[in-house]
Protein backbone atom coordinates (compact mmCIF):
# COMPACT_ATOMS: atom_id res chain seq x y z
CA UNK A 1 0.00 0.00 0.00
CA UNK A 2 2.26 2.36 -1.17
CA UNK A 3 1.41 6.10 0.00
CA UNK A 4 -1.97 7.61 -1.10
CA UNK A 5 -2.28 10.29 -3.32
CA UNK A 6 -1.98 13.27 -1.52
CA UNK A 7 -0.89 17.07 -1.64
CA UNK A 8 2.94 15.34 -1.32
CA UNK A 9 3.65 12.58 -2.58
CA UNK A 10 6.58 10.75 -1.04
CA UNK A 11 9.06 9.11 -3.23
CA UNK A 12 9.09 5.03 -2.57
CA UNK A 13 12.73 5.17 -1.10
CA UNK A 14 11.81 8.03 1.16
CA UNK A 15 8.90 5.85 2.44
CA UNK A 16 10.47 2.79 2.86
CA UNK A 17 13.04 4.79 5.22
CA UNK A 18 10.32 6.21 7.23
CA UNK A 19 8.85 2.87 7.26
CA UNK A 20 12.24 1.24 8.36
CA UNK A 21 12.60 4.10 11.22
CA UNK A 22 9.39 3.54 12.52
CA UNK A 23 9.58 -0.16 12.95
CA UNK A 24 13.08 0.00 14.67
CA UNK A 25 12.16 3.13 16.63
CA UNK A 26 9.34 0.69 17.99
CA UNK A 27 10.80 -0.63 21.05
CA UNK A 28 10.56 2.87 22.59
CA UNK A 29 13.99 2.79 23.93
CA UNK A 30 17.14 3.43 23.88
CA UNK A 31 18.97 0.65 22.93
CA UNK A 32 22.85 1.66 23.89
CA UNK A 33 21.43 2.39 27.73
CA UNK A 34 23.91 0.83 30.13
CA UNK A 35 26.09 0.03 27.10
CA UNK A 36 27.29 3.06 26.25
CA UNK A 37 29.67 5.68 28.38
CA UNK A 38 27.65 8.42 27.71
CA UNK A 39 24.08 9.65 28.94
CA UNK A 40 21.20 9.26 26.44
CA UNK A 41 19.85 12.08 25.33
CA UNK A 42 17.52 13.37 22.88
CA UNK A 43 14.89 11.89 20.62
CA UNK A 44 14.61 7.83 19.64
CA UNK A 45 16.12 7.41 16.14
CA UNK A 46 17.06 4.55 14.09
CA UNK A 47 20.55 3.88 13.45
CA UNK A 48 22.09 1.60 11.11
CA UNK A 49 24.59 -0.51 12.18
CA UNK A 50 26.65 -0.13 8.62
CA UNK A 51 25.68 2.61 6.87
CA UNK A 52 22.57 4.01 5.23
CA UNK A 53 25.11 4.36 1.98
CA UNK A 54 25.25 0.51 2.19
CA UNK A 55 21.69 -0.12 -0.29
CA UNK A 56 22.30 -3.94 0.42
CA UNK A 57 21.28 -3.14 3.85
CA UNK A 58 19.61 0.19 4.03
CA UNK A 59 16.35 -1.26 4.96
CA UNK A 60 16.90 -4.53 6.50
CA UNK A 61 15.93 -4.76 9.93
CA UNK A 62 19.04 -6.29 11.52
CA UNK A 63 21.21 -3.50 10.50
CA UNK A 64 19.93 -0.94 12.48
CA UNK A 65 18.92 -0.71 16.33
CA UNK A 66 17.22 2.27 18.29
CA UNK A 67 19.20 4.82 19.77
CA UNK A 68 19.16 7.98 21.03
CA UNK A 69 19.82 11.58 19.31
CA UNK A 70 22.96 12.17 21.31
CA UNK A 71 24.58 8.58 20.76
CA UNK A 72 23.75 8.67 17.21
CA UNK A 73 25.33 11.81 16.57
CA UNK A 74 28.50 10.76 18.21
CA UNK A 75 28.99 7.62 16.49
CA UNK A 76 27.83 9.08 13.15
CA UNK A 77 30.58 11.82 13.32
CA UNK A 78 33.05 9.02 15.21
CA UNK A 79 32.69 6.50 12.60
CA UNK A 80 33.97 9.18 9.54
CA UNK A 81 37.69 7.93 10.73
CA UNK A 82 38.78 4.36 10.21
CA UNK A 83 39.76 4.41 13.99
CA UNK A 84 36.07 5.21 14.91
CA UNK A 85 35.14 2.78 12.54
CA UNK A 86 36.97 0.24 14.28
CA UNK A 87 36.29 1.36 17.36
CA UNK A 88 32.05 0.93 16.45
CA UNK A 89 32.60 -2.38 14.85
CA UNK A 90 33.95 -3.05 18.42
CA UNK A 91 31.31 -2.29 20.37
CA UNK A 92 28.90 -3.80 18.16
CA UNK A 93 31.27 -7.33 18.04
CA UNK A 94 30.58 -6.83 22.26
CA UNK A 95 27.07 -5.89 22.33
CA UNK A 96 25.87 -6.99 19.05
CA UNK A 97 27.27 -9.87 18.26
CA UNK A 98 24.74 -11.55 16.05
CA UNK A 99 23.88 -8.42 14.31
CA UNK A 100 27.05 -7.51 13.79
CA UNK A 101 27.85 -10.89 12.67
CA UNK A 102 25.06 -10.55 9.82
CA UNK A 103 26.27 -7.23 8.99
CA UNK A 104 29.79 -7.09 8.56
CA UNK A 105 30.44 -10.89 7.34
CA UNK A 106 27.96 -10.22 4.35
CA UNK A 107 25.24 -12.68 5.28
CA UNK A 108 22.54 -10.55 3.22
CA UNK A 109 21.41 -10.56 -0.95
CA UNK A 110 23.20 -8.22 -2.65
CA UNK A 111 20.72 -6.48 -5.25
CA UNK A 112 21.46 -5.40 -8.37
CA UNK A 113 18.61 -3.08 -9.25
CA UNK A 114 16.66 -2.29 -5.86
CA UNK A 115 12.64 -2.00 -6.10
CA UNK A 116 11.73 -0.05 -3.68
CA UNK A 117 7.77 -0.28 -3.75
CA UNK A 118 8.23 -4.28 -2.73
CA UNK A 119 10.48 -3.41 0.00
CA UNK A 120 7.96 -0.78 1.41
CA UNK A 121 5.28 -3.18 1.06
CA UNK A 122 8.06 -5.88 3.16
CA UNK A 123 8.04 -2.87 5.71
CA UNK A 124 4.59 -2.19 5.87
CA UNK A 125 3.99 -6.00 6.20
CA UNK A 126 6.26 -5.98 9.33
CA UNK A 127 5.14 -2.35 10.52
CA UNK A 128 1.11 -4.51 11.23
CA UNK A 129 2.31 -7.37 13.31
CA UNK A 130 5.19 -4.88 15.01
CA UNK A 131 3.84 -3.64 18.33
CA UNK A 132 4.80 -0.27 19.24
CA UNK A 133 5.83 1.39 22.81
CA UNK A 134 6.40 4.50 21.33
CA UNK A 135 4.97 7.62 20.83
CA UNK A 136 5.91 9.11 17.15
CA UNK A 137 5.51 12.51 15.36
CA UNK A 138 2.27 13.06 13.89
CA UNK A 139 3.61 12.75 10.19
CA UNK A 140 4.93 9.45 11.42
CA UNK A 141 1.83 8.32 13.12
CA UNK A 142 -0.37 9.37 9.91
CA UNK A 143 1.82 6.70 7.90
CA UNK A 144 1.36 4.28 11.20
CA UNK A 145 -2.80 4.34 10.93
CA UNK A 146 -2.54 4.58 6.74
CA UNK A 147 -0.54 1.22 7.47
CA UNK A 148 -2.54 -0.27 10.21
CA UNK A 149 -6.02 1.34 8.89
CA UNK A 150 -6.19 0.75 5.20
Amino acid sequence: MIPKPSKRKIPPMKYADKLWSIIIRSCGKCELVGKFPHVCAGALQGMHLDGRTNYDLRHELYNGICGCQGVHTFWTFRCKTSVGQKEWERFLEGNFPRKHLRVFIGEYPKQVKRDYRKIAERLEALLRVTIIHHTYSKADQKIIDEVLNG
